[in-house]
């Protein structure tokens, strides 16, 4: 695998794992009706553990609503569970880009 963004998207990833820790920091409120955008990033990834960070903040990036620290565990994903009847839409989305990965890459 590749990059760390690969490896917590591949099934049997760390998508199947568990929240070691999840600390978020809320830095101001946010006005009902404000639309916000949200970036993450991997910040390391390990055999069996990754940190994932990202923040909350306005369209125009000056206002930083929000900032997380997410510690993940790998745990082994049952096959029976990567069936496509427990599918959310995420799962969708994330196939649908794979997909469309792959085919560009041909």
């Amino acid at each position: 695998m590749r990059s760390g963004e690969h490896i917590l998207t591949t099934p049997h990833s760390f998508l199947g794992g568990v929240t070691r820790s999840l600390n978020i920091s809320y830095l101001h409120a946010i006005p009902l009706g404000t639309t916000v955008r949200i970036n993450s990033k991997v910040v390391q990834v390990g055999g069996t553990m990754a940190l994932i960070q990202g923040e909350m903040v306005s369209l125009d990036g000056k206002t930083t609503y929000a900032t997380v620290d997410h510690h993940k565990v790998r745990v082994p994903t049952k096959p029976e569970h990567l069936k496509e009847e427990y599918d959310v839409e995420w799962d969708k989305v994330m196939k649908k880009e794979a997909t469309e990965k792959e085919k560009a890459k041909i």
